[in-house]
């Protein structure tokens, strides 16, 4: 959870009153900016994901923010147009998903398929992964069952299994889509 080109992401490490400061997943700190035109906003988790507005004073040091705006990653600040504070729950939920990564789940843009083993770009940190796929592997497009060939280079999948030994075995393959017209930029 850090910079995506679209917003940053970090747990609020100071709070003043025309920023707060705020340290990425990777480390880095930003500052983010606040003004009276910034839309301060609180993720409700049990309301499917909807948000609703809050005060400045609302967000304090141990929160985890996303703010968009105009970013200058070279300067390490923000000029905040929303920010939004993560739901707790729903920031455990994704740390402990971002943590099984290449363990038990694997999302990417396939780059290659040789047999039964697709190379993939992680879309999560831009890194190369392979997995193996058998007999017993699941292909599926939403309702729709797939097989390996109806799979193409380009394409993007997740895949959920196990790691053994060094080697990802997948029991699903889900076709996510063809890839976005912008270019994912993997978080350093």
């Amino acid at each position: 959870m850090a910079w995506d080109g679209r917003s940053v992401t970090g747990t609020v490490t100071q709070v003043a009153v025309d920023h707060y400061t705020i340290a990425t997943q990777t480390g880095e700190s930003y500052t983010v900016s606040v003004n009276s035109s910034t839309r301060l906003l609180k993720q409700v988790a049990d309301n499917g994901g909807g948000k609703s507005s809050i005060a400045p004073t609302d967000i304090t040091v141990g929160d985890t923010i996303s703010s968009v705006g105009d970013i200058d990653k070279t300067a390490k600040t923000v000029i905040a147009r929303v920010i939004v504070k993560a739901d707790p729950e729903r920031v455990k939920q994704m740390r402990e998903m971002e943590a099984n990564y290449g363990k038990t789940w694997l999302a990417g843009s396939i780059t290659a398929i040789n047999n039964s083993t697709i190379t993939i770009v992680g879309s999560v940190d831009g890194k190369g992964y392979s997995f193996v796929t058998n007999g017993q592997t699941s292909f599926r497009d939403r309702n729709s069952v797939l097989t390996l060939a109806d799979l193409k280079v380009g394409d993007v999948v997740r895949a959920q299994g196990t790691l053994s030994n060094g080697v990802f075995d997948a029991a699903t393959v889900d076709f996510i889509g063809i890839p976005r017209r912008v270019p994912v930029k993997p978080i350093n």
